[in-house]
């Protein structure tokens, strides 16, 4: 009777707290693939395309804990490579509970916990979510990518997270995450008042080069090493265009990222969805580990010169402003300098000093070897 009456009592509360809100979806690490299994994937449905991605473990976990009970349901965007095969299956679980069961039929679809299925969860404990692929001398291999979670909650996201392990490797402790200091508002051009870009950081700058190439056709990005350094009260002022590869493009992202060379290389990584197409969404990589914390910047201008600003400012922060747009997100600095670096991922990316309307470029960039112009 008494167990009855809390499962009453949890009904209610669910139920009044459905009423006039919407559900909050927390994504986990948006635009990052994972590749899970045990790497035998040479037969595999979309076999190309797993081998593609190294391997990472047969389990997928993210901790989290919420601030109140409610239900919570599981969402991926994106799937390759399941199979149905008679000694593996995949499941997706919350702590003891299975939401669902993923086949082949879900490749190149989304997937979502059915309402029946969702896990009713409690505040005050961390639970965690797991996709795994199960098995006994073999197991399914296979690749996801835009997990969410969706629930009325607050969620907090633990870390480390999401961790990839093999079954009997021990869970490391999860912890909230670090509260990273919030720059001061962005008021009547302060603290980041425009100031007069250093020279001399283009590589051949000094002996008349204007710009440079970095040029990536797979999932192996091309790096432009250390440009120079950045100090307080210092700014760098540059141009951008992309070119995208129509050859093995399903294989990899695309993406720029714009870096400082902290031990872990924390920056910002604009993802795009298309060659040349409008920008997809930006998210901050801290701690040498790409993360959910999205920012917005732009307008982007497809196919066009756009330009960027990077500046330390006296708010003792790193700020990015895109077409003379503040980026939602800036990078503690300190009094110190930082040294910063470009990537190119899965595309093209030419950087010059002026915008270059007239400068042309290869009908495919890989043909062109990297370097100055």
């Amino acid at each position: 009777m008494i167990f009855f009456k809390m499962r009453f009592y949890l009904f209610l509360v669910l139920l009044l707290s459905s009423f006039g809100l919407e559900a909050k979806t927390y994504y986990i690490n948006k635009g990052v693939k994972y590749h899970i299994g045990d790497n035998r994937y040479s037969r595999s449905e979309d076999s190309d395309y797993v081998g593609a991605y190294p391997v990472v473990g047969q389990e997928w976990i993210q901790a989290f804990q919420m601030d109140r009970p409610d239900q919570v349901k599981v969402h991926i965007d994106q799937i390759w490579g399941v199979d149905d095969c008679d000694y593996c299956k995949v499941m997706i679980s919350i702590d003891d509970h299975e939401m669902l069961r993923l086949s082949k039929a879900n490749n190149h679809e989304s997937v979502d916990t059915l309402e029946p299925l969702a896990a009713i969860l409690q505040p005050g404990v961390t639970h965690y979510l797991k996709i795994a692929s199960y098995g006994g001398a073999s197991v399914d291999d296979f690749i996801i990518q835009d997990v969410s979670v969706e629930s009325q909650a607050v969620i907090r996201l633990l870390e480390p997270g999401p961790i990839l392990k093999q079954p009997l490797d021990p869970m490391p402790m999860f912890k909230e995450p670090e509260v990273v200091p919030t720059p001061v508002p962005f008021v009547k051009g302060m603290p980041c008042k425009p100031v007069a870009p250093k020279a001399g950081w283009i590589p051949g700058e000094m002996q008349g080069r204007s710009g440079f190439d970095l040029v990536s056709k797979d999932r192996n990005a091309q790096d432009s090493g250390v440009l120079g350094k950045l100090a307080p009260g210092e700014s760098i002022e540059f141009y951008f265009q992309t070119d995208g590869f129509p050859v093995k493009r399903e294989l990899v992202g695309s993406a720029v990222e714009i870096l400082l060379e902290t031990p872990s290389r924390d920056g910002w990584v604009i993802s795009f969805l298309q060659d040349q197409g409008p920008q997809l969404h930006g998210n901050m990589r801290r701690n040498g580990v790409y993360r959910s914390e999205s920012f917005s910047a732009g307008p982007y201008q497809a196919g066009a010169w756009n330009k960027v600003r990077l500046q330390s400012c006296s708010d003792g922060f790193i700020h990015l402003f895109v077409n003379n747009s503040e980026a939602s997100r800036a990078l503690a600095a300190g009094p110190r300098p930082f040294p910063f670096l470009f990537r190119a991922v899965g595309l093209g990316l030419h950087v010059s000093k002026t915008p270059q309307a007239a400068r042309t470029f290869a009908t495919d960039p890989l043909q062109q070897a990297p370097g100055s112009f």
